[in-house]
């Protein structure tokens, strides 16, 4: 315990949900967008951030990337025999997908003696660590099964807590929500319980009954009981509730109470990872999370290579990162003239360019029956929305050659009208399993 403990993962566990209100994440998941890596409302956009990761949960925000190469069987196998101890033909019969099952890790690591050695101690603790991951973090679709990679991260059971885990579970949920905005995917995996906190705190319409043992010292999680959907809700009403929900029925800043000032590092911009996963990490898009009037954002980060096809199998994208990007997010944070506060007693406020521009660019209802349609531009269409791309790139005062950079790859791809057939198959999910109920078109 004393290892597991010196780790700081410890608190996961009580932490963590015991049940998934599937219906109420299925209809939160019609909403997201992976390009934005954002919920789409009538209002605008929200997201789970870093600054959500740090209240709700409790993990570390800042520290070492939670990445590590780990590439063949043969890795894997070889990491399970040194961090685990077992002989290398049992690490070779457990390792399947790059995963050992939860089950395999309970029944051989479960039970430790008082006069276990050191080293039998040391195996036990990564094997629980593993573990925990698996069944809070980095939930996998299967539900069954951990990926070996995070091995390499538990090796030294001394440095397990200098990692930014929270950073790592985002980027891992954000790419879980991605997939499962796809038409044809059925199952999500993710830490859920993150975005079921982040939804009873943001949305108070949505709020399960409070935990009576919830004291202040405890992440915002504890505060809300563990509760599984009710007979009477369905996907259809909670998307229909979303497509109605006003400005003033919202909580933008939760935390504004709690906090004298918004931690820094929620303000990086730029790709977060987990492992081989990279995905976008978009402040500027939801800065009235922060107390900060939104303003009308750049273009979303455009990836190297990839597409979004309407299945886990064909959804693969990638983008530029590297591990000093993130260890210097501080040369990479929203620039102070993007900080405007909000006046005292508001907190939704928005520049008046911003919803004229988000009601043009993002589809307001997604409930069936009540969407926008299909929307199918104009040459001339296109040029326009070009156009308003560059002239909010250029009416910024301070200009990186990235975001330069990512403002021409946008007009490109507005230009040719790739989106569709390139980077993403329309088609957002409503359950876990998954029903669909609504076909939208991928967001500039």
């Amino acid at each position: 315990m004393d290892r597991v403990k010196a780790s700081g993962l410890l608190p996961l566990a009580p932490i963590t949900y015991l049940y998934c209100n599937k219906v109420l994440v299925s209809a939160f998941v019609e909403r997201w967008h992976p390009k934005t890596n954002s919920f789409h409302f009538g209002f605008g956009e929200m997201t789970i951030t870093l600054e959500d990761v740090l209240y709700l949960v409790g993990l570390p925000v800042e520290g070492l990337a939670v990445h590590a190469e780990v590439h063949s069987k043969e890795d894997c196998v070889a990491l399970v025999h040194r961090c685990l101890g077992v002989t290398v033909a049992e690490a070779s019969d457990a390792v399947s997908c790059g995963g050992v099952e939860l089950h395999w890790l309970k029944n051989t690591f479960m039970n430790v003696g008082d006069d276990a050695t050191d080293e039998r101690v040391d195996y036990c603790a990564r094997a629980f660590l593993l573990y925990l991951l698996g069944t809070t973090l980095f939930v996998d679709k299967t539900g069954i099964r951990v990926n070996v990679s995070y091995l390499a991260l538990l090796s030294d059971l001394g440095q397990v807590r200098t990692y930014a885990w929270g950073v790592g579970a985002l980027g891992f949920l954000y790419r879980q929500l991605g997939q499962a905005s796809r038409s044809h995917v059925k199952q999500m995996g993710g830490y859920t319980t993150l975005l079921e906190a982040w939804i009873q705190e943001h949305f108070p319409m949505f709020q399960h009954a409070m935990n009576a043992n919830y004291i202040e010292e405890l992440p915002r999680a504890a505060c809300w009981q563990s509760h599984r959907e009710t007979k009477s809700a369905t996907t259809v009403r909670y998307c229909e509730m979303l497509d109605d929900v006003q400005v003033s029925q919202v909580v933008f800043d939760p935390y504004r109470e709690r906090r004298q000032v918004v931690a820094d590092i929620a303000l990086y911009t730029g790709c977060i990872c987990c492992m081989v996963v990279v995905e976008p990490y978009l402040p500027n898009r939801v800065l009235r999370q922060f107390g900060l009037v939104q303003l009308v954002p750049g273009p979303p980060l455009a990836p190297l290579r990839g597409t979004r096809g309407s299945t886990s199998a064909t959804y693969s994208v990638v983008y530029q990162y590297t591990d000093a990007l993130w260890q210097n997010w501080r040369d990479h944070m929203l620039h102070e003239d993007k900080r405007v506060p909000i006046k005292p007693g508001i907190s939704w406020e928005s520049h008046q360019d911003y919803l004229p521009w988000f009601r043009r660019v993002s589809h307001l209802k997604v409930a069936r029956g009540r969407g926008d349609g299909h929307n199918t531009e104009s040459a001339e269409e296109r040029t326009a929305k070009a156009l308003v791309v560059v002239d909010n790139c250029l009416s910024g005062t301070h200009i990186s050659p990235f975001e330069m950079k990512n403002t021409l790859r946008e007009v490109q791809r507005i230009l040719r009208d790739q989106d569709a057939a390139h980077l993403s198959t329309p088609g957002p999910s409503s359950g876990i399993s998954f029903t669909r109920h609504s076909q939208r078109n991928q967001f500039t």
